[in-house]
């Protein structure tokens, strides 16, 4: 696949209405307590320069959404410089057609960072955490072929990504990152800058790549999964 000219500057101005209405702040320790604090909330101005403590459901949505932001921008960024790079070419990305898919199965399960002493087994594939094992069981249960964890390059970087799977009605293949830890501060920032990979080679979320997350508020769901890769699928097969 390609991401065109026409369709970064569509991604482009969806960032941009979407940056627009989110609300800008950090999290914080007030008296010892994780906090937010919302620095202005153009979509909600009765929160502007408000403190919110974490333990109410209110605020960890709206740190999220703060949080949403941020890889926004980021995002706006990366395309931003493609469109000076190009110049009306087009942005290349990579492409992830049956011969990807069977180039990246001679890697499967290469990550050399070590496995849990426990790690749940499925099919006779070790996971990293109960969540990954039950991405496999969604992807096999829908018929799709996948490898877990190959090793592969983005560009000159080289990758290890959760999960690659093929879907033969759309004729290629996705990914799938699950981050697990996300309540964990250095985690997140190692995590966005794989999402900023993928990026950065036109691989975009929703439609070749699907982001889970984990965090201590807010455990994995299998159906919400289930549905993410309806989605996806049925973005790229209609």
């Amino acid at each position: 696949m390609y991401l065109s000219l026409d369709q970064a500057v569509l991604r482009l101005n969806y960032l941009k209405k979407r940056v627009a209405v989110l609300p800008v702040g950090k999290e914080i320790l007030h008296c010892g307590s994780p906090s937010v604090y919302i620095s202005s909330y153009p979509g909600n101005p009765r929160y502007k320069q408000k403190r919110l403590s974490l333990r109410k459901k209110d605020a960890r949505r709206i740190l999220s959404l703060i949080e949403e932001r941020e890889s926004f921008l980021r995002e706006i960024n990366i395309i931003e410089d493609h469109l000076k790079t190009t110049r009306g070419s087009l942005l290349r990305e990579t492409k992830m057609d049956r011969e990807f898919f069977e180039g990246v199965r001679a890697f499967a399960d290469s990550n050399p960072y070590e496995k849990p002493k426990y790690a749940p087994e499925y099919k006779g594939i070790r996971y990293r955490s109960k969540s990954e094992l039950n991405i496999a069981q969604i992807l096999a249960e829908a018929g799709f072929e996948f490898v877990y964890e190959p090793q592969l390059y983005l560009g000159e970087v080289k990758t290890y990504p959760d999960f690659v799977f093929y879907v033969p009605e759309a004729g290629r293949c996705f990914m799938w990152e699950h981050f697990g830890l996300w309540s964990d501060s250095s985690y997140r920032n190692e995590a966005q800058k794989k999402s900023d990979l993928y990026l950065s080679r036109g691989l975009l979320p929703g439609r070749d790549v699907i982001f889970t997350y984990e965090s201590d508020e807010i455990p994995f769901d299998v159906n919400t999964a289930r549905q993410q890769v309806n989605a996806v699928i049925m973005t790229n097969v209609i």
